[in-house]
């Protein structure tokens, strides 16, 4: 049996397809962490002296093994002269729009409209437009 066979053949398994498609958070970030402050061309020393912390919290966030706070991200994004973008769920990744049209309640007024460039005026209402990045 050759590899893509027996590849095919485990994603028909429903346990399988489910356990190969989860995404381990804790590494993701712990990846993403390491590859900012490596384009940053830094060390974990220097990073954990602009946080005023040691090099072994720097160590534990990067080794993937535990999930960082939105607060300490928000601490090394701000040290390192960047943002944060906010987190979506999967689902929404290819997602184009929401229209709130049939909503109860208006989430936005005419005022806060100017100055949010991700709801766009509808027939109806407003819609809140998502930004694909993939």
């Amino acid at each position: 049996m050759k590899l893509k066979e027996f590849e095919k053949k485990l994603m028909n398994n429903p346990k399988f397809k489910r356990e190969f498609e989860k995404v381990d958070l804790a590494f993701e970030i712990g990846e993403m962490l390491i590859e900012a402050r490596i384009l940053k061309g830094i060390t974990q020393s220097e990073l954990a002296k602009l946080l005023k912390t040691k090099q072994p919290s720097i160590a534990r966030a990067e080794n993937g093994e535990h999930l960082p706070s939105l607060s300490f991200l928000q601490k090394v994004a701000k040290a390192i002269g960047t943002y944060l973008l906010p987190p979506k769920f999967a689902f929404m990744e290819k997602a184009e729009s929401i229209d709130t049209s049939s909503w109860d309640s208006p989430i936005v007024s005419e005022a806060d409209n100017k100055d949010q460039q991700n709801f766009s005026k509808c027939d109806s209402g407003y819609k809140l437009d998502f930004v694909s990045y993939a």
